[in-house]
């Protein structure tokens, strides 16, 4: 759950709660009230003071039961994803091209952009494309329409993320990066599935399952020093 959001609900609870209380019990801070000059009779707190204090216990109760709903909207309504490190830029995935672009990566303006229709999960309706920036460094993006209407692949949500040795520095949340040799990315992710040979005879990947994403690590084939070539992250519902 984000971090706003718990502060919101939590603070929304404190607020009900105790206005529960000061409506129940309205002198609850009477001894520490500035206002007992003016609402003292007889030595007692006087009734204006009591209903001053039920009505602040109402504001407290309506304006915390406005925070819990904040929290709650704010929770739904968040972008979830899986937070990579790119060039020292934190991205989370499932992110759209724009936020690419902001890292100084684009697809080569000659190239083609697909428009991809309208679909359900189910059928995975996407495309793959390479970026590049000005120093030459590429990654390749999976772009896929979840949306109910036709879009351009680039103004779709971009799902997936794969970077090799040619791109730029790119870590995972837990620290695997490329580079990283095998068994020490095994003591942090585990063995995974095997998938098997993958695009060349160079390579070997490795499904793992982290959290909602599906992380794969491709090795290299050098039994005795293999290291990650290449890391994929893909939205798991893909």
């Amino acid at each position: 759950m984000e971090g706003s959001s718990v502060l919101f609900i939590f603070v929304g609870l404190v607020l009900i709660g105790y206005g529960i209380l000061l409506f129940k019990k309205p002198d609850i801070e009477w001894q520490l009230s500035l206002a007992r000059r003016w609402f003292l009779k007889g030595g007692e707190p006087t009734e204006s003071y009591f209903a001053m204090q039920r009505i602040q216990a109402v504001i407290d109760v309506v304006v915390g039961a406005l925070l819990i709903l904040a929290g709650i909207s704010t929770f739904f309504t968040a972008v979830k994803g899986y937070v990579v490190e790119i060039d020292g830029n934190a991205l989370k995935i499932p992110c759209t091209y724009s936020d690419i672009v902001e890292l100084g990566y684009q697809i080569d303006p000659n190239e083609d952009i697909k428009t991809l229709t309208a679909t359900d999960k189910v059928k995975k309706n996407g495309v793959t494309y390479i970026v590049k920036n000005a120093e030459g460094k590429t990654m390749e993006l999976r772009f896929e329409n979840r949306g109910t209407t036709d879009k351009k692949a680039t103004e779709c949500q971009l799902i997936a993320i794969k970077v090799d040795e040619t791109g730029p520095t790119f870590k995972l949340p837990n620290g695997v990066h490329v580079g990283m040799s095998e068994t020490e990315a095994k003591k942090i992710m585990g063995n995974g599935t095997p998938k098997g040979v993958g695009g060349s005879a160079s390579e070997h990947t490795m499904n793992v399952n982290f959290d909602s994403y599906r992380i794969n690590l491709i090795y290299s084939e050098d039994l005795f020093n293999r290291t990650i070539i290449a890391i994929r992250v893909t939205d798991s519902i893909y």
